[in-house]
């Protein structure tokens, strides 16, 4: 989930990795007293009593790729920086969409397919 403020510029992102690394506490049998703990300990850390937010749980160290931009440029930097997804902008800042690692790779197989008269049939692969 990419979070932006009122004028659509990215500020952050809630991945699903922090989200999955929270859940592990689902492991112990606790783990509602668990995590209530945590809600308090991140809400005294906040100095608030209010409920947690999108922004107090999105990462702002976001790693963002201009709409106009080669797609090559995506793949290294994805490559680069070890992310799963990007977040595209405009040359505002402003949130244009998401491109992930998976698309890429789809992207990537068709223009293999396209480019170098590759196929794949079932589990075989063949070349025309």
């Amino acid at each position: 989930m990419v979070i932006t403020d009122s004028e659509g510029v990215v500020r952050g992102i809630i991945t699903d990795r922090r989200l999955l690394a929270r859940a592990v506490a689902s492991l112990q049998p606790r783990f509602w007293h668990v995590l209530g703990d945590l809600v308090d300990a991140v809400r005294l850390w906040r100095g608030t009593r209010g409920p947690l937010s999108a922004g107090d749980l999105m990462r702002t160290d976001v790693f963002t790729v201009r709409a106009d931009e080669p797609i090559i440029h995506a793949i290294r930097l994805l490559m680069q920086r070890q992310v799963k997804r990007l977040v595209v902008v405009d040359g505002a800042g402003r949130l244009q969409g998401v491109v992930d690692r998976q698309t890429l790779l789809q992207w990537l197989a068709e223009a293999s397919s396209r480019d170098w008269g590759v196929r794949t049939n079932g589990s075989h692969r063949t070349t025309t």
